[in-house]
C-alpha cells in the first residue's frame, strides 16, 4: 500500500523544495522547529482539543534534504514500478497539496496488480482525514 507515496514524479509542494535547500536546512531548519514546537504547545495549553499538525520535522526535513531540490523531486522510481510482483494499492486524496494525484493515475498504469483509490476532497493525509473510510479499504485491501 502506497499512500500520497512520494519518488513516483518530479512535483511536489513549494514548502518541500525550501525545505531541500541547505541553506535552509543547515540555517533556520533547528530554529523553525523550536518556533514550530513552540507554539504547538503553547496551542495545546491553551486549546487541547485543538489538533496541530506541523510540515516540518525532522523527519520531513532529511526528505527535503535527500530526496528534492528546488526544482522537484529528485528520486523518481517510475521505471521500476513494473518490476512489483505483489498485489498494490495506491491510496490518495485528491487534492493533496503535497504530492499531486496526478502521479497516482500513471503510477497506477505502470504497476500490474493494482488497484487505484482517490478519496475525493481529501488532502495528503487521508489515513487520519477519512480514518473510517481508510481503515474499511485497508482491511478489504489486506483480507
Amino acid at each position: 500500500m502506497l499512500i500520497s507515496s512520494w519518488c513516483l514524479g518530479h512535483e511536489t509542494a513549494l514548502w518541500v523544495r525550501f525545505l531541500s535547500l541547505p541553506f535552509f536546512c543547515n540555517s533556520f531548519g533547528e530554529a523553525a522547529l523550536a518556533v514550530v514546537n513552540g507554539v504547538e504547545r503553547f496551542a495545546r495549553r491553551f486549546y487541547a482539543p485543538l489538533k496541530f499538525d506541523s510540515p516540518f520535522s525532522h523527519v520531513n526535513m532529511d526528505i527535503g534534504r535527500t530526496m528534492t531540490n528546488l526544482r522537484g523531486q529528485t528520486t523518481v522510481l517510475l521505471n521500476r514500478l513494473s518490476q512489483l510482483l505483489m498485489p498494490t494499492i495506491l491510496v490518495w486524496g485528491s487534492d493533496d497539496p503535497v504530492v499531486p494525484a496526478h502521479q497516482a493515475y500513471v503510477a497506477a498504469e505502470l504497476i500490474p496488480d493494482c488497484e487505484l483509490h482517490i478519496f475525493q476532497g481529501a488532502g495528503h493525509s487521508v489515513y487520519r482525514e477519512r480514518v473510517d473510510e481508510f481503515t474499511q479499504l485497508l482491511s478489504r485491501f489486506t483480507s
